[in-house]
């Protein structure tokens, strides 16, 4: 993560992270921190398909995050789902083979 910020600041003027809200569980709003991946002075309340050019804001390390986190995060959730029910099976096998005290 370290690395990724160093980038980001040295590709562009600007934070390192953003802030976006997000819609969670019962209609409860809720902020995430974000690496940002476009110029800092493109309007923030705009989503990025509705901007006149958009790839022209997207910076040089954000294009790159773009095309190389978006798969990474997917991969790693699934990992973690995988590792989670393994570990889950491994768990009730060893509570059934001890028995109920």
């Amino acid at each position: 993560m370290l690395l990724i910020a160093l980038a980001i600041k040295a590709d562009s003027k600007g934070p390192v992270f953003f802030k976006q809200k997000r819609v969670g569980i019962n209609k409860t709003h809720f902020n995430i921190l974000k690496f940002r991946t476009m110029y800092a002075d493109v309007p923030k309340d705009v989503p990025t398909h509705l901007l006149a050019d958009p790839e022209s804001k997207i910076t040089k390390i954000g294009r790159f995050l773009r095309v190389t986190l978006d798969g990474f995060s997917e991969h790693n959730a699934e990992n973690l789902v995988k590792f989670m029910t393994e570990a889950n099976k491994a768990y009730l096998a060893a509570t059934e083979t001890k028995g109920c005290d």
